[in-house]
């Protein structure tokens, strides 16, 4: 799903099955990206809402999303009441980074609250 603004691309979102674990009823967030001068504006939440909207309507419950530990959009989720799941470390270009992974346990709720 993407957010156009005077025809131009500024942000997307991505999503599908969960990739790593066997999770029944769950959709995972693969991706979220505004571009740095269209954050702040409720665009992240729209595209959030729509693809939220569309899983609840294909019948998942519930949503994942990886988000490395020092990114400080993490708290993107905590405010939309994602609570913290999991615990990993990956590595990437050699060095070994952790990542945490919020869980949504009631997509309804969520869609809600991104309303």
């Amino acid at each position: 799903m993407g957010q156009k603004e005077n025809g131009e691309v500024v942000g997307f979102c991505d999503g599908g099955p969960v990739r790593k674990e066997n999770l029944h009823e769950t959709y995972e967030l693969y991706a979220i990206y505004i571009l740095e001068n269209a954050q702040g504006q409720g665009i992240g939440k729209s595209l959030l809402y729509e693809l939220v909207s569309n899983m609840t309507d294909r019948g998942y419950k519930h949503m994942i999303v990886w988000v490395l530990e020092k990114n400080e959009y993490g708290r993107f989720y905590e405010k939309l009441e994602g609570r913290l799941y999991d615990r990993e470390e990956i590595t990437l270009e050699g060095e070994r980074l952790p990542m945490v992974v919020y869980m949504f346990s009631n997509l309804s709720v969520l869609r809600k609250n991104l309303l």
